[in-house]
């Protein structure tokens, strides 16, 4: 028992030693595993808080590196393929309140990237009292066609940031 609790502690100091390295134009930076041969190194040791820290960065600037890389996978096209309007279409046969009642007024822009399209959709439709509504939704979609999301349109925003 002592024995796993020793490899445990020493375990958890190993995960917060850092590496301080600076080059021969003595540029420093800290890092997680050692320097280059060509650097010299010191040790310092980081508290539990500050690897907290630390760790939710590293995690946030890869979250904001893997948004950018999706926001810019979208590229514009000029007609929405026949398949994901059929999709789009039998999603709101399900989700409309009266799907005969359907107007389309409008596909005014299509976005597609290697996993599917996003589709914007305007139209009118009856809701449960029996009156008119305005639709303007984002539909996500996979390449078969099948609606992943359902989102309204937020004009303040261009359609890849939605």
């Amino acid at each position: 028992m002592a024995m796993l609790f020793f490899a445990l502690a020493i375990s958890a100091n190993a995960s917060a030693t850092m590496f301080k390295c600076t080059d021969a134009k003595g540029n420093t930076a800290f890092k997680d595993k050692p320097c280059a041969t060509t650097e010299q190194t010191q040790w310092q040791k980081e508290s539990e808080q500050e690897l907290r820290v630390r760790q939710q960065k590293e995690q946030d600037a890869a979250n904001d590196k893997a948004r950018t890389a999706e926001i810019e996978s979208w590229k514009e096209i000029d007609d929405v393929p026949g398949h994901i309007k059929e999709g789009i279409l039998q999603h709101l046969n399900i989700t409309l309140k009266d799907p005969e009642s359907l107007k389309i007024t409008g596909w005014p822009e299509a976005l597609e990237n290697e996993t599917g399209y996003k589709v914007r959709l305007m139209y009118r439709a009856k809701n449960g009292f029996g009156g008119y509504v305005h639709g303007d939704n984002v539909f996500t979609t996979s390449r078969q066609g099948n609606v992943l999301t359902s989102k309204e349109h937020l004009p303040v925003l261009p359609l890849r940031f939605q």
